[in-house]
Formats: structure tokens, sequence, C-alpha cells
């Protein structure tokens, strides 16, 4: 009964971390660890680390949607609008980085077209991660 809720427990995380392309290093690393210590039968080891990996995991989703509302605070960000193309624009032009980098991430993943070229499906759609 452990082994299958634990082999459960891990498909189901592998569904859900692994979907997305770029996960932060803890996230991978706690994952590896709690594939080695299922395969060596320590089982109660395997589920905290990937409790942890999902902690982590959780942990990045939070401070990408954080990134990216501060970065659509200023004046000259809200004038954009909800429309991706020109926040985008925007934020090239105040020389934003790491906004423009976790924006550019998920437009790489899924396309432009997916979030209908709007700024607040996107975070939408990384909250719901």
């Amino acid at each position: 009964m452990k082994k299958s809720f634990v082999l459960l427990f891990f498909t189901f995380f592998a569904l859900n971390v692994f979907s997305v392309d770029l996960i932060n290093e803890d996230s991978v690393q706690s994952y590896r660890d709690a594939k080695s210590f299922f395969l060596n039968k320590e089982y109660g080891k395997a589920l905290d680390k990937c409790e942890e990996a999902i902690t982590f995991r959780k942990e990045n989703v939070l401070e990408e949607v954080s990134i990216i509302t501060e970065a659509l605070k200023p004046k000259q960000v809200q004038r954009a609008g909800d429309d991706l193309s020109a926040v985008l624009k925007v934020l090239n032009e105040r020389n934003e980085k790491r906004p423009i980098s976790v924006i550019n991430k998920y437009i790489k993943l899924k396309g432009e077209d997916y979030f209908e070229n709007s700024i607040s499906k996107l975070i939408s759609h990384i909250q719901q991660k």
C-alpha cells in the first residue's frame, strides 16, 4: 500500500513539475534526491524530498508572479494596458531584464497566441502552476 502511494505521488509530481521548461535548481535537485531514495527503498525520505521539491516549485511560481506584478506598477508600464506586446516594449525601454526574462520564458513555452496577447492571462497561467 505504501509503495503504491509513493509511486502515485511520484507520478503526480513528475507530471506537474516537469511539464514546465525551466524549473529552479533546488526543485530539480530535490526531485532527483527523491528518486534516488525511492530506488533505494527509503520511502519516507523519498516522500520528504518530493514534498520539498513541490515547495520549491511553489516558491518559484510566487517569485515569478511577484517579479511581473512589480514590473507592472510604474505608470509608464500601466499606460501600455493589458497588451502583452506593448508591455514588453515598455519593459525593454526601461531595461527591466528579470520580468522580460520571465515573460519570454512563458511565451517561448506556450506562444504569444496562447495568452491572447494579454499580460493578465499570462499571470493567471503562471499562478495556476
